[in-house]
């Protein structure tokens, strides 16, 4: 389940302008933008982040979802595509997709901050436990 190290270093260089680092993980190698996961390499196959504002594009062009087949949960879709094989021939091109998925990457951490974190109630006796400990004075 390597990754050639020769397409990480290829994306790497299509991608040069706009800063993208690569890191390895899972078998694999994440591409960011800023602190932003927008790309993966998984079994030498490149993938680039998709929500609903890019999918057309991906499907138009014939690509699949990453599925990732979990021992615990089955075959489980993720929220990268393949990106189009033209696309390593093309530096403009890469480019442009990839500010695409970047942008996606940017909107699913916006959500993610966003979300309501659930509140965190406490009982009545809790409450009047917790009162009643701090009016305590030490001896």
């Amino acid at each position: 389940m390597a990754v050639s190290a020769e397409l990480r270093d290829h994306i790497l260089d299509l991608l040069d302008s706009l800063g993208v680092r690569a890191r390895s993980m899972f078998g694999g190698v994440g591409f960011f933008a800023d602190r932003l996961m927008f790309a993966v390499i998984v079994e030498d196959r490149f993938y680039l982040k998709v929500d609903d504002g890019n999918r057309p594009a991906f499907k138009a062009a014939g690509c699949l979802q990453w599925v990732y087949d979990s021992p615990s949960r089955g075959h489980v879709p993720m929220p990268y595509w393949e990106a189009p094989e033209a696309l390593l021939d093309d530096s403009q091109e890469m480019i442009s997709w990839a500010r695409k998925a970047i942008a996606v990457a940017e909107r699913a951490a916006i959500a993610k901050r966003t979300r309501k974190k659930p509140s965190r109630k406490v009982s009545a006796s809790a409450a009047k436990t917790r009162a009643a400990s701090r009016r305590k004075t030490p001896n």
